[in-house]
């Protein structure tokens, strides 16, 4: 499984930057992360859109990225991004490990390999692992329940 954490977390150190469909959970994040308590200021308050969202996966990512920003990043909104991005890669990176376990446990080691040998070397799995898609939060909760 060190091949699949390390090839998700690289993506997420070499391409920090976000992409137009990621936005609204970003800044959900970043209003969290930033503008907790003060309502008001939060983009989506201020801007709600035309399709209603949820806020459920940014709320989580933020909470387990809150005492990184706290303690490591502080003010430092490049580095909170690249901790908010190896957060999300790490929590998808765990939730397809407990997968790939649950495929061994059923179907063998054998099984278990070839899953871990279609992932790794798939560019799209690996880079939007640590993406702030719906899809993204979406198979988290899938892979671990």
């Amino acid at each position: 499984h060190a091949a699949l954490w390390t090839c998700i977390i690289a993506y997420a150190v070499v391409c920090p930057f976000t992409k137009t469909e990621e936005s609204f959970n970003m800044q959900a994040i970043h209003d969290l992360l930033y503008n907790f308590g003060r309502w008001e200021l939060f983009d989506h308050h201020r801007f709600p859109g035309v399709v209603p969202r949820t806020f459920i996966g940014a709320l989580l990512v933020a909470g387990v990225s809150a005492p990184i920003r706290a303690f490591v990043t502080g003010e430092d909104k490049h580095a909170t991004l690249l901790a908010v991005r190896v957060v999300l890669g790490v929590l998808t990176a765990a939730s397809c490990s407990f997968f790939v376990r649950s495929v061994g446990k059923a179907l063998g080691r054998f099984c278990s390999a070839m899953v871990l040998c279609l992932l790794v070397p798939q560019f799209h799995y690996l880079f939007y692992a640590s993406r702030s898609l719906p899809n993204t939060f979406a198979y988290i909760c899938c892979k671990t329940l």
